[in-house]
């Protein structure tokens, strides 16, 4: 299991320029890309939204002869001014029971719902959903993005693609606030309307129009 502090920020890419800008900046600033892959994230929660706050997502990543399976749980921290969230990841792959155990008796003590340790071995989406349903968990909506990421000194990078009416964002994550501003001012954003939303939020507020589409597939 993998514990993080989550500390993010975004820019909506409104146009070509801006976008080539960043990479150029990227590239000047020693940035590598590192990874290219499409997320299929499916926000899990009860039917009364017990988790309120605290994020618990089962991820699909796609890469061209890969798949893989994370479970994650966001856990939002104090800070306004940057996305802040400690974040717990296990991988069916590296499953460790100890590690499961954590993340189970983390969502226990939220919901008081008590899911079975083992889900966190398992790597069959169908087969995770059925388990968690019989415990009172659901699949809320489903998000889809193309992600091709880059790998600086202080942070990673990515240029996430959604279906419309979203389009693409620029994200910065880091984990410490320091580390952020220090990329923000590495890629001369400080002047630029950085997006504080997670990606729940934004594609919630985007597809308000239609009734907050409950799945965002391409």
């Amino acid at each position: 299991m993998k514990a993080f502090h989550e500390c993010e920020l975004k820019l909506k890419i409104s146009n070509k320029e801006v976008e080539n800008s960043l990479r150029s900046c990227l590239s000047k600033t020693g940035f590598v890309k590192t990874d290219f892959r499409v997320e299929t994230d499916c926000v899990l929660d009860t039917v009364d939204n017990a988790f309120g706050n605290m994020l618990f997502r089962l991820r699909k990543i796609t890469r061209e002869s890969t798949e893989s399976i994370l479970f994650t749980v966001k856990i939002k921290g104090g800070s306004t001014s940057f996305q802040d969230n400690m974040e717990l990841e296990i991988a069916p792959d590296e499953y460790s029971f100890d590690y499961a155990k954590v993340m189970a008796e983390t969502i226990q003590e939220k919901t008081g719902i008590l899911i079975p340790v083992d889900v966190f071995a398992m790597k069959d989406r169908e087969s995770i959903f059925l388990v968690l349903e019989k415990a009172g968990i659901y699949v809320q909506r489903t998000t889809q993005k193309k992600r091709e990421e880059f790998t600086g000194e202080y942070a990673k990078v990515t240029f996430d693609i959604f279906p419309e009416p979203v389009g693409t964002y620029f994200e910065i994550e880091a984990d410490s606030e320091e580390k952020l501003n220090v990329t923000v001012q590495m890629l001369n954003l400080e002047n630029f309307p950085l997006e504080k939303r997670n990606y729940g939020q934004i594609v919630r507020e985007a597809t308000k129009a239609t009734k907050g589409i409950k799945h965002l597939l391409f």
